[in-house]
Protein backbone atom coordinates (compact mmCIF):
# COMPACT_ATOMS: atom_id res chain seq x y z
CA UNK A 1 0.00 0.00 0.00
CA UNK A 2 1.28 3.46 -0.87
CA UNK A 3 2.34 5.77 1.94
CA UNK A 4 -0.34 8.27 2.91
CA UNK A 5 0.19 11.99 2.56
CA UNK A 6 1.00 13.70 5.86
CA UNK A 7 1.53 17.23 4.53
CA UNK A 8 -1.26 19.44 3.22
CA UNK A 9 -1.44 19.65 -0.59
CA UNK A 10 -2.57 23.30 -0.30
CA UNK A 11 -0.23 24.88 2.25
CA UNK A 12 2.34 22.11 3.03
CA UNK A 13 1.59 22.17 6.79
CA UNK A 14 1.69 18.91 8.75
CA UNK A 15 -1.72 17.19 8.69
CA UNK A 16 -3.14 15.46 11.78
CA UNK A 17 -5.36 12.35 11.95
CA UNK A 18 -9.00 13.04 12.79
CA UNK A 19 -12.14 10.91 13.16
CA UNK A 20 -15.19 11.54 11.01
CA UNK A 21 -18.32 10.54 12.86
CA UNK A 22 -21.97 10.10 11.98
CA UNK A 23 -24.41 10.98 14.74
CA UNK A 24 -27.62 10.41 12.77
CA UNK A 25 -28.13 6.86 14.02
CA UNK A 26 -30.26 5.47 16.80
CA UNK A 27 -30.06 7.45 20.05
CA UNK A 28 -27.58 9.79 18.33
CA UNK A 29 -24.69 7.42 18.99
CA UNK A 30 -21.51 8.24 17.09
CA UNK A 31 -20.39 5.86 14.36
CA UNK A 32 -17.19 5.81 12.34
CA UNK A 33 -17.77 6.28 8.62
CA UNK A 34 -17.44 3.30 6.34
CA UNK A 35 -17.73 2.63 2.62
CA UNK A 36 -19.20 0.02 0.30
CA UNK A 37 -18.37 -0.92 -3.29
CA UNK A 38 -20.16 1.12 -5.98
CA UNK A 39 -22.03 -1.99 -7.14
CA UNK A 40 -23.05 -3.03 -3.60
CA UNK A 41 -26.72 -3.77 -3.01
CA UNK A 42 -28.67 -3.54 0.21
CA UNK A 43 -29.08 -6.77 2.13
CA UNK A 44 -32.59 -8.23 2.06
CA UNK A 45 -32.95 -8.70 5.83
CA UNK A 46 -31.57 -5.54 7.48
CA UNK A 47 -31.44 -3.35 4.36
CA UNK A 48 -27.80 -2.42 4.95
CA UNK A 49 -24.89 -2.32 2.54
CA UNK A 50 -22.02 -4.73 3.05
CA UNK A 51 -19.18 -2.56 4.36
CA UNK A 52 -15.80 -3.00 2.69
CA UNK A 53 -13.84 -0.76 5.02
CA UNK A 54 -13.58 2.43 7.05
CA UNK A 55 -12.81 6.00 6.02
CA UNK A 56 -9.64 7.48 7.52
CA UNK A 57 -9.12 11.25 7.54
CA UNK A 58 -6.40 13.84 8.11
CA UNK A 59 -6.94 17.56 8.61
CA UNK A 60 -4.65 20.53 8.16
CA UNK A 61 -4.77 22.77 11.25
CA UNK A 62 -3.58 25.76 9.19
CA UNK A 63 -6.03 25.89 6.28
CA UNK A 64 -8.67 23.33 7.31
CA UNK A 65 -8.32 20.99 4.33
CA UNK A 66 -9.47 17.42 5.01
CA UNK A 67 -8.03 14.48 3.05
CA UNK A 68 -9.83 11.11 3.06
CA UNK A 69 -8.37 7.62 2.58
CA UNK A 70 -9.98 4.21 2.42
CA UNK A 71 -8.92 1.56 4.93
CA UNK A 72 -10.11 -1.83 3.72
CA UNK A 73 -11.28 -4.44 6.21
Amino acid sequence: MAERRTTCPDCESEMHPIKLIDSTGEYHSHQELGYAAAEAERGWFFGRYSEEGKVAARMCPSCGRIVLHAESS
